[in-house]
This record gives C-alpha cells, structure tokens and sequence, in this order.
C-alpha cells in the first residue's frame, strides 16, 4: 500500500506533505522552521506619479510603467495631481508640459514654492530650448521630447527616484 499522500489531499498525522499540498491555509508551521515571508517582488521599482492632459497616452504610458515594476498614479492635470499629493507620499513626477489649467512649468514653481521634494522628469511634445533650460535650471532630472524611447524614459525615471 502507498503511503504517500494524493496531492489534493492533506497528510494523515505524521505525513510529510509533498509539492502543492505541503501548505494548507491555517497549518501552524514547526517551530524549528521560520515562518516563511511573502516575497517582495524584485521589479519594485517605485512610484511614477504621471500628469498628463493625454488619456490615451495615461494609459499607454501606465501599461508600459507598470509592466516594467513601476507603482503608476495617473491623473488628468496639475490640479488633479494636486489635490491628491502628500508630501510625505515617495516617488518622481512624469510631468507633461503643455496642459490645460497649469503648465509643467506651473506645477514645478508650485511644488518647488511648497518644498516638496518630489524629482521630475518632463515628457513633452511641446519644447524649446529656453522652456527646456528653465525646467532643468529649476531642478528637473530629465526633459524629454515625446516620444520619448523606452530606454532612455526608464533611465531617467530610475534617476529620478534614486533622488527621492
């Protein structure tokens, strides 16, 4: 007779339990071994708070993020962005420049005018060289022309939250 239990059964007292069936929701685990953690995943890459007037793009842009281990918030304008926002919230802002309401560059004096510490990388379709200037003299990592190539967005995302 086989004493080794079926896969979709729990072990009778004094089994070992095998594969999928080892654990079963509400077994208390020996004291002789640690009591296992969940795992932190390996893509967490950090929070992109993305401001941007393009809902298509939003939602685009929030696909490729979060495929690639970014937390995505999303929202429509500055305002929104504002009303939202905690200082003590972690993370970088993809910051669209043209919008309507308040600007890129708005929303930058504000944040700045209010010390939030919050890095921004700029993805416009709208840039001149003296509105790219004024964005990286007021503090910005990055200010890139939409659209933008994966590698070089991810690369200044990654910069931007090494900073937060």
């Amino acid at each position: 007779m086989n004493t080794r239990p079926r896969p979709d059964r729990r072990p009778e007292s004094g089994q070992l339990a095998e594969g999928p069936a080892a654990a079963v929701p509400g077994d208390a685990v020996p004291a002789s071994q640690p009591e296992p953690k969940a795992p932190i995943p390996s893509t967490e890459r950090g929070t992109v708070f993305l401001v941007d007037d393009d809902e298509a793009l939003r939602r685009a842009l929030n696909r490729l993020l979060t495929s690639c281990g970014f937390r995505v918030l999303s929202f429509g304008s500055a305002d929104e962005f504002l009303a939202e926002y905690e200082p003590a919230h972690r993370g970088c802002l993809l910051l669209d420049m043209r919008m309507p309401g308040r600007s890129g560059l708005d929303l930058q004096s504000e944040l700045g005018r209010a010390c939030a510490d919050l890095p921004i990388v700029f993805l416009t379709g709208h840039a001149d060289a003296r509105t790219r200037q004024m964005a990286l003299e007021n503090g910005a990592v990055a200010f890139l022309q939409k659209p933008a190539r994966e590698p070089e967005l991810l690369e200044a995302l990654d910069r931007a939250l090494s900073r937060g």
